[in-house]
């Protein structure tokens, strides 16, 4: 479904070093490392929203460039929470979208609940259903996420995992950045990123025993 093949990436230094990764339909990749070591910038150019120097990204087997088409194919949750604090949830989704949203998943993340409640009012957990839910949105073949759970307590943690899983169930790929060990035993693939360079460690299984 995705692949990318020699993706390199400076700027005042070499941040992406040759970077080969393929995730398929219907299955999460994981990849892991330190703090600095390249995965957001990785993530962001897999989205679109940031560009490469060198290499080529296929979605569905095309060779993609340019915005329009990354739009096409992928959602994207950041890190940091993408959400004005100041309006409400339901605000922040027509931003994007709108009047012409989709209900469905708006009650498949459980967001009527509080939709009418200012972003500031929120949990991190409910905040972060925000953010998958706009990525959701377009029905994206592949969900991109960069340290879902992350400051999010053990419930919200929950709450992100299954909706990966779901995700993944109905046929999406999913690729994520993650030091969490929930979010790792869903992968079925795994990769280390470590000074711009990735590596393949295989399944979870095999992480753990290398």
């Amino acid at each position: 479904m995705i692949s990318l093949e020699g993706i390199n990436k400076s700027y005042k230094k070499k941040v992406l070093n040759g970077i080969n990764l393929k995730a398929d339909k219907g299955k999460c990749v994981g990849i892991l490392g330190s703090n600095g070591c390249g995965k957001t910038t990785l993530l962001g150019i897999m989205a679109g929203v940031i560009k490469y120097d060198s290499g080529r990204i296929f979605y569905d087997g095309q060779c993609i460039s340019g915005k329009k088409l990354f739009y096409k194919y992928v959602g994207y949750v950041p890190q940091e929470n993408p959400l004005i604090d100041e309006v409400s949830a339901r605000d922040n989704i027509k931003l994007w979208y709108g009047n012409k949203f989709d209900d469905s998943i708006l009650e498949k993340l459980g967001i009527n609940e509080f939709i009418d409640k200012r972003i500031s009012e929120l949990s991190g957990g409910m905040k972060r259903r925000v953010s998958i839910c706009i990525a959701m949105m377009k029905r994206p073949k592949i969900l991109i996420l960069d340290e879902p759970s992350a400051a999010l307590d053990i419930y919200g943690k929950k709450e992100v995992v299954s909706h990966i899983k779901e995700f993944i169930a109905e046929g999406g790929t999913a690729v994520i950045s993650t030091h969490d060990r929930d979010e790792i035993e869903i992968c079925d693939k795994i990769y280390l990123m470590k000074e711009g360079v990735l590596t393949e460690k295989g399944d979870l299984l095999s992480f753990y025993l290398k």
